[in-house]
């Protein structure tokens, strides 16, 4: 097979989980890179190249990217994950009201659009705290603050007047985060510190024992709501059991045992799909 990388950095596919999957699956398959950042440069690589790839592996949310992945989608190619995928987990609004939708665990949330404007009295009156407030796209950085009370909450308001946030109930945990990470059948979890307890990010592996049923229940039902292959679940363990808090398409695997046996597999399983078709 044609496997192609659409990234938007070389460095994204030079850490140590990565170089050893391009090594597995460069014995058996070409891989090329694309690397792109607006829409127009990618409408120009796709309609010029004359052998597009037989499969592409989305690891950036590039306007770019996106749209290469979704030309490719068009002309009836594989793309792990899906551009829709992709674009989806930079929403945290839109995975709140799909997940919440679905009965899915997740924090309840509130929407704002320009955080000090929408910060109404109304919406006062209805919140407890603490609160945990995140900027609304993913791609924005990691803006995540927890809130304890009014007063907190008005000076950040104040601070990050117009930026879109999404304000979410807190949700007491052991202080850690657990992240499931699902690439095709294969589920891996770790715990790590929360950054909520100024402690060292700690990190030790879930033995596949110690990853319970609910957890696996919650990031497969998350994977077919999004219809994505490879990605990471953050999870709170709580006392009413794991709560999702945010979703990562095609994340790094730092610290991990095992990612690159179930990403090499993944992708020759592909292969055998196309065959079997």
């Amino acid at each position: 097979m044609n496997i192609c990388f659409i990234v938007d950095e070389e460095s994204r596919i030079k850490t140590p989980t990565m170089k050893d999957v391009l090594r597995q699956l460069s014995a058996n398959h070409q891989i090329t890179t694309i690397s792109v950042s607006t829409v127009a440069d990618a409408h120009a690589i796709m309609h010029t190249r004359e052998a597009l790839a037989d499969v592409y592996l989305l690891k950036s949310h590039t306007p770019g990217a996106l749209e290469i992945a979704r030309l490719a989608e068009e002309k009836g190619i594989r793309v792990i994950n899906s551009w829709k995928a992709t674009q989806a987990c930079q929403d945290r609004a839109f995975l709140s009201e799909l997940f919440l939708a679905e009965d899915v665990p997740w924090p309840r949330t509130w929407v704002l659009d320009r955080f000090e404007q929408d910060l109404s009295e109304d919406m006062l009156s209805a919140l407890t705290f603490p609160l945990m407030v995140k900027a609304r796209y993913a791609y924005e950085g990691v803006f995540v603050d927890k809130v304890d009370t009014l007063e907190q909450l008005k000076r950040l308001a104040t601070y990050k007047s117009l930026e879109p946030v999404i304000i979410q109930e807190y949700r007491q945990s052991d202080g850690w985060d657990t992240k499931v990470w699902v690439i095709g059948e294969t589920i891996l979890a770790a715990k790590r510190r929360s950054p909520l307890t100024h402690e060292p990010q700690d990190q030790f592996q879930l033995s596949p024992q110690d990853i319970s049923a609910e957890m696996r229940d919650v990031a497969l039902r998350i994977g077919k709501l999004l219809s994505a292959d490879v990605f990471v679940v953050d999870m709170l363990i709580t006392e009413q059991g794991p709560v999702a808090i945010d979703v990562n398409p095609f994340p790094g695997f730092r610290g991990l045992f095992g990612p690159e046996k179930a990403f090499v597999s993944l992708i020759e399983g592909l292969q055998q799909e196309a065959a079997i078709a």
